[in-house]
């Protein structure tokens, strides 16, 4: 099998085993949640195939080490979730590959509802420099903002930004112990996978440094 078609296998894997689960119910694929039985199955079906055709086997662990890897992932799967939870635990379950090709991604019916939804977004855009995070812009230009450019961002949400920072970078597959690649792509993402990962509030609340004073801020989601 050709080196780039294995890896589309098992990009698609998971799309096409839980797809068709979803498919079995008249059920949103957005809110339905999954037995930790499927789960533990679904989680079956990839270590199979990586175990198989997955060429990081033998380079970083053994495969050995890959079959207790796991069987602790399978294990810790006790509650049941929807495929929006299972994918973001998939994705920090698959960084152990360090593997930049690798990736998880939704059922096809996911993305068909998930693209008719409307979800709510920050007015302001984050950029993080050196573990640290900025206001860059504000989406809404002509509204005068009390974040201005440039200010320290402390927390969103209650969550500091260096965690939120340390966090993302998780969910960032690169290959080998890589670190350029997961700040590179945090640092021009950063506003998606924050969102992404922590969620889509109607309301953010976020502090910030002005002139040397920390300061907080609650505002409308967009």
């Amino acid at each position: 099998m050709p080196f780039f078609a294995r890896f589309l296998l098992l990009l698609l894997v998971f799309s096409i085993h839980l797809g068709v689960k979803a498919q079995a119910r008249k059920e949103s694929a957005i809110t339905r949640k999954y037995s930790p039985e499927a789960l533990k199955e679904d989680v079956s079906v990839m270590e199979k195939v990586i175990l198989a055709m997955h060429p990081v086997m033998g380079i970083y662990k053994s495969r050995d080490y890959y079959r207790a890897y796991f069987d602790s992932v399978r294990s810790s799967f006790t509650d049941s979730l929807n495929e929006r939870d299972f994918r973001l635990r998939l994705k920090l379950a698959i960084d152990e590959l360090h593997c930049g090709h690798t990736e998880v991604l939704y059922s096809n019916r996911y993305y068909i509802e998930s693209a008719k939804q409307k979800f709510n977004y920050s007015p302001y855009f984050f950029v993080p420099l050196q573990d640290k995070v900025y206001l860059l812009t504000s989406l809404n230009k002509k509204k005068d903002t009390l974040i201005r450019r440039a200010n320290r961002i402390i927390s969103i949400n209650g969550i500091s930004a260096d965690s939120m920072l340390r966090y993302c970078k998780r969910f960032v597959t690169t290959d080998g112990y890589n670190t350029t690649g997961k700040d590179h792509f945090i640092k021009y993402g950063f506003n998606t996978y924050y969102l992404s990962i922590f969620g889509r509030p109607d309301t953010f609340t976020v502090e910030y440094i002005r002139k040397d004073t920390l300061r907080k801020i609650t505002y409308p989601a967009v």
